[in-house]
């Protein structure tokens, strides 16, 4: 072994560590309003939306991602 950490597991570890950061705020705080928040400008881009920082812990973790994050 190279004693490389594997950069998708570290990228994951670091999501998770933010995410669990994120749900132990407090609710008026900046920073999960920045999460929740979405674009509203008329018209929307052809092809698939983007894919948002908080859909692959909710594709994990499922709608209570929050709950899950805290532990």
């Amino acid at each position: 072994r190279t004693r490389v950490t594997d950069i998708a597991q570290r990228v994951a570890k670091l999501k998770w560590q933010w995410a669990g950061h994120i749900a132990r705020r407090t609710v008026g705080r900046w920073g999960l309003k920045v999460l929740e928040w979405r674009p509203r400008n008329g018209k929307r881009s052809e092809g698939r939306p983007p894919t948002r920082w908080t859909d692959d812990i909710r594709r994990v973790a499922g709608s209570r991602w929050r709950q899950a994050a805290w532990t």
